[in-house]
């Protein structure tokens, strides 16, 4: 059995919400997005954006490189040619912080991914435009971290009031039964959420 059958095992036996959202919106495994400068870029663009608009958007950022997107790449961009794919201002502009840490410090993804969870989420919210949601959502599906449960998510803690009958605030705490699986438990409430 893998860690993410072991994870739901824990949930289904540990919860009993969970073990009806589990039941009823099957899950096989953590979906996984690359980890690299593009990966960073495409939460950065999803920040406060349809997954569907920022998928677009995202193609057509995409689209302006010839390959992989590198710092140097974007780095090279004009301000018109993010605006021209749509993306604002202030997320070229973290963009454009973000390529410019990995240009200084090659490494920094390294030192993320090596990282526990607390400190790689440090490391990136050191980066302007990287805040902890963003932070968080990369640990979750760019890295395939099991324990991860963004607070800030407004989706995550509408479901766990409904769901719970939680008071705004109590998300959090309501979100430490499901440990160490709480991403796991989170890809259920947005399922959940989808299906409803």
């Amino acid at each position: 059995m893998n860690e993410f059958e072991l994870g739901k095992r824990f949930l289904l036996d540990s919860d009993p919400i969970m073990r009806d959202l589990i039941k009823s919106h099957e899950i096989d495994k953590m979906p996984t997005r690359k980890d690299n400068l593009g990966g960073l870029v495409q939460i950065i663009i999803n920040q406060q954006l349809s997954n569907k608009a920022a998928a677009t958007i995202f193609h057509r950022f995409n689209s302006l490189f010839t390959g992989q997107i590198t710092s140097r790449k974007i780095l090279a961009l004009s301000e018109p040619n993010f605006t021209a794919v749509g993306i604002s201002r202030p997320k070229a502009s973290y963009i454009h912080a973000l390529a410019q840490r990995l240009a200084a410090e090659p490494k920094f993804l390294q030192k993320v991914r090596a990282a526990d969870d607390q400190s790689a989420t440090k490391l990136m919210t050191s980066i302007k435009g990287i805040g902890p949601w963003s932070a968080q959502i990369f640990l979750m599906f760019n890295l395939g971290r099991l324990d991860i449960f963004p607070m800030g998510d407004l989706i995550l803690n509408r479901a766990i009031r409904k769901l719970y009958e939680a008071q705004p605030g109590e998300e959090a705490s309501v979100a430490e039964r499901w440990t160490p699986y709480r991403s796991i438990a989170s890809m259920h409430l947005w399922r959940w959420t989808d299906d409803s």
